[in-house]
This record gives structure tokens, sequence and C-alpha cells, in this order.
């Protein structure tokens, strides 16, 4: 049996230095961001049709090699114990109470007066923001009183209170 010489591995480094950080420039914000959420506003970079920074504008698409992110910008943002949660066009979020065992919530919420019981905000595909009460058991305050079980339509401004604790939407 003969052995043939074998190259030696290449490192990682080697294997990965094709790849080059990608800067993505908000195009809500203007913030030159490395990451798929922009460290300015906090909206999602991953859908934004744009050329990455270096892109020469050629008119004809973008350089060979690069990639192009793509990525919405949101609709609403939900504001929530100094946090913000920016929705898209197509997104969802949970609100309940911490420790729900009912649902893994986007927005959780530390009191015995919110439902474990999920509320879903949403954006439709017409950027229509819909907030649903899943059944909770107190039911929630959205410009109206909203029993377990219904939904109304929102918009940015409106304000959803979920047992003494207040989202804002903007």
């Amino acid at each position: 049996c003969s052995r043939r010489a074998q190259k030696p591995a290449k490192t990682l480094t080697d294997q990965l230095s094709f790849l080059e950080a990608i800067t993505m420039k908000c195009p809500s914000c203007g913030t030159e961001n490395t990451d798929p959420f922009c460290t300015g506003c906090g909206a999602d970079l991953t859908q934004i049709q744009q050329e990455p920074a270096g892109a020469v504008a050629s008119g004809s698409g973008p350089v060979p090699g690069t990639a192009i992110a793509t990525a919405t910008l949101p609709v609403v943002t939900l504001s929530f114990g100094g946090r913000d949660f920016p929705l898209a066009r197509g997104e969802k979020i949970l609100i309940a109470r911490k420790g729900s065992d009912k649902c893994t919530p986007g927005i959780e919420i530390e009191s015995d007066k919110v439902s474990s019981t999920p509320i879903e905000v949403s954006v439709d595909d017409n950027d229509q923001i819909t907030i649903r009460d899943t059944g909770t058991s107190q039911g929630i305050r959205v410009v109206k009183f909203l029993q377990p079980g219904e939904s109304i339509e929102a918009k940015p401004g409106e304000m959803i209170m979920a047992g003494n604790e207040i989202i804002t939407l903007t």
C-alpha cells in the first residue's frame, strides 16, 4: 500500500479569508452596521435591498462575490421597560407574563396582574397592525376594553394596557 503526500490542512482563517465584513447603512437612521439589526434604531437589516459599503455602483448590479442583504423597515415599534421591539410587515410578537408556560413571549412582563396567556401583536402584508387577546383571564385595553379572544386594529400612538403595565406603539 503506497501513501501519497497529503497537502497540509487549511486553517479556518485560510478557509474564511474570502469573507469580508459587510457594512450596511440603515435606511431608517443612517447608522453603519455589521450586525443584522441596526444598532441605532433596531431595524431588521436582513431584508433591506442595498449594496454593501465598498461595492461599486455600476448600474449593472452588485460587484461579483459580494452579498446583498434584504430587510424591511419596521411598521411599528412596541416600547416597554426601556426596550424597543420593532415589527416589520408579516411579523408578530407575543406579550405575556414572565415565565409563562403557555408561550415564549417576545415581551415578558414581570407582574402577577399580567396573564400567562399571550397578547399577540401582528403586522399584515398591508401594514395593518392587529392586537389580539388570545384568551387572557382579565382582558386588555387598547383604545377600548377587549374581551378575551377579541382583536382590534391599531395604529402607532396607541397603547396596550396589560394588567397595570403599558406598552406603547410608535
